[in-house]
């Protein structure tokens, strides 16, 4: 995930000069825009550290809204995604929109109000990157985790005390104290109420967007 958040957006369209008065309209309001084919399977999805917005159109042929926007949350957590589809069925639109898309436009759209909708989707993104750097961060610090020390984490949340952890794992209490040390040090917190203060706070916001990743 990119330090901060980016100011522009990136066009995934079958026919990128459909988007002139889009463009025009973008650069007008200081947007940069770049323009790229259709997402789809046969290449690596592209980073996107400079952009604030997605605008990905949908063919049969490509991967689903649901596929999308999974790879992109695995790369930039939060970042809006737009879709637009010739003459989608109603089943595609409302997924799209249950699994977190930030709008969707049928073709033809209107340059005026798509352009105003990616400006609010970068608006939005500026105002939640710092929530969703926090998650992504707690993501891969649990990620960094060996077998026993989520094993440990589990029952440190739980509030177990040494001999209980030490009973539990089959292991001795100075063992004990060696993992905690160990995750500690690696989830970037000193004590038990700290880290979780930590998890409690990267569950909530993780239910309040409503992803379906998580690292635990």
């Amino acid at each position: 995930m990119p330090d901060q958040p980016g100011d522009g957006v990136a066009l995934h369209l079958s026919d990128p000069s459909s988007s002139a008065p889009l463009c025009k309209l973008l650069q007008a309001s200081g947007i940069r825009v770049t323009t790229q084919g259709l997402i789809d399977r046969s290449r690596p999805f592209n980073c996107w550290s400079q952009v604030g917005c997605i605008v990905a159109e949908l063919e049969s042929r490509n991967p689903t809204a649901l596929t999308i926007l999974r790879t992109i949350r695995q790369l930039h957590a939060g970042l809006p995604v737009i879709f637009v589809a010739e003459k989608p069925q109603v089943s595609t639109v409302v997924e799209s929109i249950k699994c977190g898309a930030f709008d969707f436009f049928e073709r033809p759209w209107d340059p005026n109000r798509l352009a105003a909708r990616i400006e609010e989707a970068i608006t939005t993104y500026r105002r939640t990157f710092p929530v969703f750097s926090e998650i992504a961060r707690v993501d891969q610090l649990l990620r960094g985790l060996t077998r026993r020390e989520r094993q440990l984490f589990d029952l440190i949340l739980d509030g177990k005390s040494t001999k209980e952890m030490a009973f539990e794992l089959g292991i001795r209490d100075v063992t004990v104290d060696f993992h905690r040390r160990n995750l500690y040090r690696k989830m970037e917190v000193d004590n038990p109420v700290n880290l979780a203060l930590m998890i409690e706070n990267y569950r909530h916001e993780r239910q309040k967007w409503s992803w379906e990743r998580t690292a635990f």
